[in-house]
């Protein structure tokens, strides 16, 4: 055994030391309960960030991806894609200012934060490109003109006078009837669209023949022409005959007393006209250079003569 005065030393030595051990049993334990807050905190945090929320809608016709979800990574893909005959224009809503790009049909999210975005599409504007490829007339509505695919753009070509439409060239398979001067863009087209008017003169006919007396005519008789052709028409009167004017469509005809003349150049329609002609008066003058008969002074003889007939006149 120790003696009593190296045992009191010992004693008085290990009360000394029990704080010590104490004090340190304390420091582990609060040093285990802030290990067990932060981890705590971090699972809170971690729970938090799977929580935001992506909500995601379409203004006009097309799709968006990946859709409404939650999510915890970032940067995000988004996607907006235009249905046929539409085009992205923006990204709008009140988590437009997350994105990467709102202008980008294709862009990333990079805000962690719940975000509410709209896809805008809109219908796109295709160009009509229109005119007169031969011939007079004109066209509408005017180069230039825009349509969507669904507008059913109607176009028409007027002929001017004189002149008839004969069909559109160009992209007629976008039109509902190329031989039509009215018709309209398929609502099925998605694309531009460009198409010629073609006009040519109108041929009209001449019905030309011999109403009375004998004679002949030309040209035959259905020959045709155009407006400003200026057809040429002449009447022959057979021996004996005389022509006396021209009867019918007389109007178009620039002089119609004369027996070769002319349709006039701004003659719009069909003419029929007819010859007429009259036996030719003839006159016989007889007198007698030897005889008895008495007469008066200048008296004579004198026979009219027709063609085909014959009748005395005393003078």
């Amino acid at each position: 055994m120790l003696p009593e005065k190296d045992f009191k030393k010992a004693e008085s030595t290990n009360t000394f030391k029990r704080p010590n051990l104490r004090r340190k049993r304390s420091f582990l334990a609060v040093l285990a309960w802030l290990s067990l807050l932060l981890a705590s905190l971090c699972g809170a945090g971690i729970e938090d960030a799977g929580a935001y929320t992506l909500t995601m809608s379409v203004s006009g016709s097309g799709n968006v991806s990946p859709g409404s979800m939650t999510f915890s990574d970032l940067p995000l893909t988004i996607t907006a894609t235009p249905d046929t005959g539409w085009e992205f224009l923006m990204w709008a809503g009140s988590g437009a200012s997350n994105l990467a790009n709102a202008s980008a049909y294709e862009t990333t999210l990079v805000l962690a934060a719940n975000t509410t975005v709209t896809a805008i599409f809109e219908k796109i504007d295709y160009t009509l490109a229109i005119d007169v490829a031969s011939g007079n007339g004109s066209v509408s509505p005017a180069s230039g003109t825009s349509y969507n695919y669904d507008t059913g753009l109607g176009i028409s070509a007027t002929a001017d006078a004189g002149w008839e439409f004969t069909g559109w060239t160009g992209d007629t398979g976008n039109l509902a009837n190329p031989g039509a001067a009215t018709t309209t863009i398929n609502s099925d087209t998605f694309g531009n669209t460009t198409v010629h008017a073609n006009f040519v003169k109108i041929d009209y006919t001449l019905t030309i023949d011999v109403a009375t007396g004998n004679g002949s005519v030309s040209p035959a008789s259905g020959t045709s022409y155009n407006y400003d052709t200026g057809l040429g028409i002449s009447a022959t009167a057979d021996a004996g005959w005389e022509f006396t004017g021209w009867t019918g469509d007389t109007g178009n005809l620039a002089n119609p007393g004369a027996a070769t003349t002319t349709i006039n150049s701004d003659t719009f329609g069909n003419t029929t006209v007819h010859a007429n002609f009259v036996k030719i008066d003839y006159t016989l003058t007889i007198d007698v250079a030897h005889g008895q008969r008495q007469r008066r002074p200048g008296q004579r003889d004198e026979l009219q003569l027709r063609y085909g007939s014959w009748d005395q006149r005393n003078g």
